[in-house]
């Protein structure tokens, strides 16, 4: 692998990031009851290759969207990326009620992995096990000002409302986690420190804390916690800095050991197991809790199903 080149490695991420999109995209318009022509913005976080123009517009010419698509990349922000996409995209939807918008998280981990006969740094190896290929797809979208929308009780869907997002940037941990151009193997590498997990955790609770007083909500009321799967002692440590059971991110779990840490789109597929297993019901709030460089946690406060209009729903399907 030392002798595979960093233009190479990009070449893969674009390849398998179309090839991943092709398949995750049709299923959330299909799960949403939107066609393609009827997107108007188009939203992709990535971090695992860099591309000018972006992959969303790489993205929207191999799926066929009209060229009036607006569009947006986010690129660099990791594995807390998406919560940022999926503020973005909402903000769009809200701004444009009735519209449709389409979140895209795409990771294609491979293209970052490389190994140094010459250098055998476990980190390296570490990072090397812990991340896999993902991609989630979502659409978002505002209620027009007729107020037609699709319920758990009309559309027999689980339309979630989102109410609000939450942020934090850990400060001096600029260095704890990051992806950097090693000028010596010619290649990006992820680097963490392995205080990073405990430093998380104890922030964690500061920022959940903060966005759940903002609605006058307490722990003890968040029915479904979607953690990213950013690994076992991260989620060790999350679990322990919230008080929570290994029950209550029994999702994050089985998708980490099902399919590693996808970065971005991890939550997603944390999110759709949840909804597979059918244990939510109406009224049920949930958090989404993401992490990643910065070091950066972010958060966002759901509720199902949808019952207001001037909050965005969301759809999500995997590849």
């Amino acid at each position: 692998m030392e002798h595979v080149s960093q233009g190479y490695l990009n070449e893969k991420h674009l390849k398998w990031a179309k090839k991943m999109a092709e398949g995750s995209v049709p299923v959330a318009l299909s799960q949403a009851g939107v066609e393609l022509a009827d997107i108007n913005y188009l939203c992709v976080c990535t971090t695992t290759g860099f591309l000018s123009p972006g992959l969303s517009a790489h993205i929207a010419q191999h799926l066929g969207m009209h060229c009036f698509i607006q569009r947006a990349d986010i690129v660099g922000m990791g594995c807390h990326a998406g919560i940022n996409g999926l503020r973005t995209t909402g903000q769009w939807a809200e701004a444009n009620p009735g519209q449709s918008a389409l979140l895209v998280c795409v990771e294609v981990c491979s293209a970052g992995y490389f190994w140094d006969r010459n250098d055998q740094d476990m980190s390296v190896a570490l990072t090397n096990s812990l991340f896999g290929d993902g991609c989630a797809a979502c659409v978002l979208r505002a209620p027009s000002d007729s107020g037609n929308i699709r319920s758990l009780e009309g559309g027999g869907k689980l339309e979630p409302t989102i109410y609000g997002y939450e942020a934090m940037l850990l400060p001096n941990t600029l260095d704890a986690l990051c992806y950097n151009y090693d000028d010596a193997r010619s290649k990006f590498s992820f680097i963490i420190q392995p205080a990073v997990p405990y430093l998380i955790g104890l922030q964690i609770p500061k920022m959940v804390d903060k966005l759940l007083d903002r609605f006058k909500l307490k722990k003890s009321d968040i029915a479904h916690w979607v953690v990213h799967s950013g690994g076992k002692k991260v989620l060790d440590c999350v679990q322990y800095s919230l008080g929570l059971s290994r029950h209550d991110i029994r999702h994050s779990l089985s998708s980490l050991e099902a399919m590693g840490n996808m970065s971005s789109c991890s939550f997603l597929w944390t999110y759709d197991s949840l909804l597979r297993e059918g244990t939510c019901k109406p009224g049920d709030y949930g958090l989404f809790i993401t992490m990643g460089p910065g070091a950066g946690i972010e958060c966002a406060l759901w509720r199902l199903p949808l019952a207001e209009k001037s909050i965005t729903a969301t759809y999500q399907s995997l590849s």
